[in-house]
């Protein structure tokens, strides 16, 4: 059987497994594309039907970085916990705070507040006030294992959890356990703690020159959250086209060699956020079919 003549239904079954998965070539060509720019890529595309448009190494365990800070404050949102408030030195002094470093120790903050700083600007203060009034690393993966997320794990606080290295369990996800926990979220939350957490990630500042900048994406509803890390970054995130269509991607970059810049990083995420970009773009242009095929975490 030829590429061209592999159904529509043959793809999703391939892709909906934990093979290297991708239509018209496209797992050679990021192979390819890993091979001469000396890095290291995981990707998925979903549906919101649960078909996986694109899949390589789903299921590879990558950084979370501050992609984890979708999780925590969905989790804040759910169990109505906005309205809990405590100190602002609960955030510590870590660098890169560009909101809780404009407010007082002894200032008051609700998680609500924290949450959007965290979302929006990606706070590294605000995320830990948010973890230790939550109870920690520890709290938050036991509530995605009572929920049934047995993949993605927390470990650390800020910025600790940013040092990864290969091999490393703690502080981490797959992308196809990424992509199946934001499409849950998406679908079991509440009303109102769903437009809380899609707002703040609508409003997320840190991600405007990603997926959100290329041009075939005008018009369409991008909640993210991005992460670096040492010579890693990632991207999570669910998009939605003008006529409804909801997908969850989830990328993950690992550059090899000596430290890496956040530009050169953020480089190479685009050039495989275009394809995906593309990959959206065709398919929202495809009549759309059911599936009931359930989230998988």
């Amino acid at each position: 059987m030829t590429k061209g003549k592999i159904t529509a239904a043959l793809l999703a079954m391939l892709c909906a497994g934990t093979a290297v998965c991708a239509e018209d070539g496209s797992a050679d060509d990021l192979r390819r594309w890993e091979t001469s720019r000396g890095a290291t890529i995981g990707v998925v595309v979903q549906k919101a039907s649960g078909e996986r448009l694109l899949a390589y190494r789903p299921d590879e365990r990558f950084a979370l970085t501050s992609t984890f800070k979708a999780s925590l404050c969905a989790r804040v949102w759910e169990e109505g916990l906005e309205g809990k408030k405590g100190r602002v030195s609960l955030g510590g002094t870590v660098d890169y705070a560009p909101v809780f470093s404009k407010k007082k120790p002894d200032d008051f903050v609700t998680l609500d507040a924290a949450c959007r700083a965290t979302l929006r600007t990606s706070d590294n203060r605000a995320a830990n006030f948010v973890l230790r009034m939550t109870g920690g690393p520890e709290a938050l993966t036991k509530w995605l294992r009572s929920r049934g997320y047995a993949v993605t794990r927390i470990d650390r606080f800020e910025p600790e959890l940013n040092r990864w290295t290969p091999k490393d369990p703690r502080d981490t996800t797959t992308p196809g356990a990424a992509a199946a926990l934001w499409r849950t979220l998406d679908e079991t939350m509440d009303t109102e703690a769903r437009v809380r957490w899609l707002g703040a990630l609508e409003a997320n500042e840190t991600g405007n020159h990603l997926l959100r900048a290329d041009p075939l994406m005008k018009n369409w509803r991008i909640a993210d959250r991005t992460g670096s890390g040492h010579n890693t970054r990632a991207y999570h995130a669910r998009v939605e086209g003008p006529s409804g269509d909801v997908y969850y991607v989830a990328m993950h970059l690992v550059v090899k060699g000596p430290r890496v810049g956040l530009e050169k990083k953020d480089a190479l995420l685009n050039e495989r956020l275009d394809a995906v970009a593309t990959l959206l773009a065709e398919n929202a242009k495809k009549p759309s079919r059911v599936s009931s095929e359930p989230p998988k975490r």
